[in-house]
């Protein structure tokens, strides 16, 4: 108990350093740069002035006027009820959105770390080192300095997890999430699709269409084409010259480049596992046990991922966790510090060989390997216990 206390007090440290130091940068470069942000609030903006969302003249012009100095803008690949959802901070300065935005992000985060922790431990209690995992994992803070919109595909996954039983029109309601970045949980929606149709559960149907039918309609209040506009702005142009630390980029890289069908090799081979994986479950299938690793089959084998996106691993932290928790305290230091290292590794990588796709892409599937070699011998010593 005491070694475990010590553990807990260590990691928080650690937490309150990293905070520390990322307050710091904070106040020294403000205002905050630019970055994803500028584009989700430029089309609330533009929005909320009954103007097209998609506009990248528009969206140049505003963007340049809070300080973008290059010839193009940061563009909107989402669907207009993202606008929608943004639209109270198109009111605001921009800076002030900025913050709120941030505030956010880090209540969304660490509220799935509590859930995830609930979910795994049965429990609230040493709820703190929830806390600590999800704002000292490196992912989180690539997402928090980009602002992006990755944990809300994590948000819309954990409470359908939450609620798939006892709430189903809300979990349904809650899946329209997925739709900000759909290339990211094609695992998770083949599996939900042949789970709706085996347990018959059409009032979480029931939630999902009453969500889109009222966020596909609200934006044409504001501006009737935005439909056409989404579809001819963002889908006219697929981002399939992006080189993303994926695997899917490795695959485009010895396949060649300009055949850009490579790009959706590896999605089909996440849903063949996806499929094999509910087939092998499907009679005992627990949502809170397959999410997580639904989640990161998505995100190792999607057409394009970014850093940030691999907000997605933070269930497996949590259940990593809940796992070395129960063992005696010499493997606990063992596997505590193997995490570490891995940590280290990840901020040597963004600091100097970002740019290395080669590198960049080993990140995620290093902690995912880890993850399922312990997640193995967990379940095996649970089987014969």
């Amino acid at each position: 108990m005491l070694q475990s206390k010590r553990i807990s007090w260590g990691l928080l440290c650690l937490a309150l350093g990293v905070l520390g130091v990322v307050l710091k940068q904070a106040i020294t470069n403000h205002p905050l740069p630019l970055n994803d942000f500028s584009a989700f609030w430029g089309a609330a903006w533009l929005l909320a002035k009954g103007s097209n969302p998609y506009d990248t003249k528009a969206l140049l012009v505003l963007q340049q006027s809070l300080g973008w100095h290059k010839d193009f803008p940061l563009l909107v690949w989402n669907p207009p009820w993202v606008a929608l959802w943004l639209f109270p901070l198109a009111g605001l300065p921009f800076s002030i959105a900025q913050w709120i935005w941030i505030t956010i992000l880090v209540a969304l985060i660490t509220t799935m770390a509590a859930i995830w922790w609930h979910i795994v431990r049965h429990s609230w209690h040493r709820m703190i080192i929830a806390f600590v995992l999800a704002m000292t994992f490196p992912p989180t803070l690539m997402l928090l300095k980009q602002q992006q919109l990755s944990a809300f595909v994590l948000l819309s996954a954990t409470l359908f997890t939450v609620f798939h039983r006892r709430r189903p029109i809300l979990a349904g309601a809650s899946l329209l999430f997925l739709s900000t970045k759909p290339h990211l949980a094609m695992p998770f929606a083949l599996v939900l699709i042949l789970w709706v149709w085996q347990q018959r559960a059409w009032h979480l149907i029931t939630g999902s269409i009453m969500s889109l039918i009222f966020f596909s309609l609200s934006p044409l209040l504001l501006f009737p084409n935005i439909w056409q506009a989404y579809f001819i702005s963002a889908l006219g142009d697929l981002p399939t010259y992006w080189v993303t630390p994926t695997l899917t980029t490795l695959v485009r890289l010895i396949g060649g480049p300009e055949r850009t069908f490579l790009i959706w090799v590896l999605p089909a081979i996440s849903l063949g596992i996806a499929l094999w994986l509910w087939k092998r479950s499907q009679r005992q299938w627990r949502w809170f046990e397959q999410t997580p690793l639904l989640l990161s089959l998505g995100l190792l084998l999607a057409p394009y991922a970014w850093l940030f996106d691999q907000i997605l691993l933070l269930p497996l932290l949590i259940e990593l966790y809940a796992y070395i928790d129960t063992l005696p305290v010499e493997k606990q230091r063992w596997l505590i510090s193997l995490y570490v290292l891995w940590c280290v590794l990840y901020i040597i990588v963004i600091q100097f060989w970002q740019s290395n796709v080669l590198i960049t892409t080993m990140l995620a599937p290093l902690f995912v390997c880890g993850y399922l070699v312990i997640r193995i011998r967990w379940q095996h010593q649970r089987g014969f216990s």
